[in-house]
């Protein structure tokens, strides 16, 4: 079993809203160099909507001295879209969209 943590950025409020990406990514590397584990050895990378954008950072511009070995994201905008989809809203349970 590895070992699992959450690195917060900010102080646990709205600080993202306000803070640059930069800044927020730049304290994620600073956090992954000084941790006792992840600073040691390899680790995965798990971000949700905006935590994905710096899990990608992470990934791809971290100056760590061991590399993500996995990078997974759930909900963000890491590609982006090209074209608006159409969706049609059935019902307030149901929304299709054709891409």
């Amino acid at each position: 079993m590895g070992y699992v943590e959450c690195i917060e950025i900010g102080n646990g409020d709205v600080t993202s809203i306000f803070s640059t990406i930069q800044s927020q990514v730049d304290e994620a590397c600073q956090k992954i160099n000084e941790h006792p584990i992840f600073s040691k050895q390899q680790f995965n990378v798990v971000g949700l909507s905006q935590g994905a954008l710096i899990g990608r950072y992470i990934a791809e511009s971290c100056d760590t001295k061991y590399p993500v070995r996995n990078l997974i994201t759930v909900g963000g905008p890491n590609n982006g879209f090209d074209a608006s989809s159409d969706c049609l809203l059935t019902d307030i349970d149901n929304i299709r969209c054709e891409i």
